[in-house]
């Protein structure tokens, strides 16, 4: 993560300062409108995509925040006003999102222990100071040479899209740990969307994987839940249960209260008519 950070605020940091200084007519009323709107704009899509997504990765979150990237660097390239104020609303939009979602990263990761908070803010915000200061060092320094060169802003611009997408592709998603979310979601998508189910207790379910294939586990999950009628909540926990997830990991997954998941559990057992951990492995051999 404080790589990526890093590369992104590195690949901000020289695309804003190889760009030509056409800030004036974007101020009105004492107001910056490309980092009002770009703010705002990055605050809401953020909202949106973790509001809407059953479990927000930085992997996933990034997706948006890559596109805005590459287009601003697309955009560099072009003197029109509208491209440069495109091009600088999309910066603070990809600046405003890479920042909240760096919060949100340490934040999810100290929750599962698997991070000292105060460790991984400062990595974050480390990454993110050192990335836009060689970045501005960079194109400060070839700055004069880019744009006295007649192509000069459209191979930045092409090398700073290619290096950016290059570093996005290599970075090691943790795809190990989200099998069973997308598997279950997966799952959900097929059976339909229910309720989260009210507040109760049940019991907990052990966490030792169970060594079923995925594409096997997926087909009798949706079939036991066609044919018992799980909600599409339900279907994706079970997902998780039928992999031998226990109820602290499935409630750090998909960020629900432990009565929630509890609730859905319990629910889970009574339509399937099975009473312990065991028998509902059972199922799926």
């Amino acid at each position: 993560m404080g790589a990526l950070l890093f590369i992104a605020y590195a690949v901000l940091g020289f695309s804003g300062a190889v760009q030509p200084d056409t800030d004036a007519p974007f101020f009105a009323f004492g107001i910056d409108w490309p980092t009002l709107i770009g703010s705002c704009c990055g605050i809401g899509l953020l909202a949106c995509f973790i509001v809407y997504t059953v479990r927000p990765r930085f992997d996933a979150l990034f997706r948006p925040i890559a596109v805005a990237i590459c287009a601003a660097c697309a955009l560099l390239p072009w003197a029109d006003l509208w491209a440069v104020f495109l091009a600088e609303t999309l910066t603070t939009i990809a600046d405003t999102m890479l920042t909240i979602s760096a919060v949100l990263f340490v934040a999810q990761a100290a929750k599962r222990g698997a991070m000292n908070a105060a460790l991984g803010t400062g990595i974050a915000q480390g990454s993110l100071q050192l990335g836009v200061l060689v970045g501005n060092v960079a194109g400060g320094m070839g700055a004069e040479a880019i744009a006295a060169a007649p192509t000069g802003l459209f191979t930045v611009a092409l090398g700073l899209a290619v290096f950016f997408s290059l570093a996005w592709l290599l970075y090691p998603a943790d795809r190990t740990i989200a099998t069973a979310g997308m598997a279950g979601r997966r799952l959900a998508m097929q059976v339909g969307t229910g309720a989260d189910g009210a507040a109760t207790d049940a019991g907990a379910i052990g966490a030792d994987p169970h060594p079923v294939s995925d594409s096997t586990t997926d087909e009798r999950c949706r079939m036991l839940a066609e044919s018992r009628g799980l909600s599409g909540r339900e279907a994706e926990i079970l997902g998780y249960l039928a992999r031998g997830r226990s109820q602290p990991y499935i409630r750090d997954e998909l960020v629900l209260s432990k009565n929630t998941v509890a609730t859905h559990v319990k629910h889970i057992y009574q339509k399937l008519d099975v009473h312990s951990r065991q028998e509902l492995l059972d199922l799926f051999e």
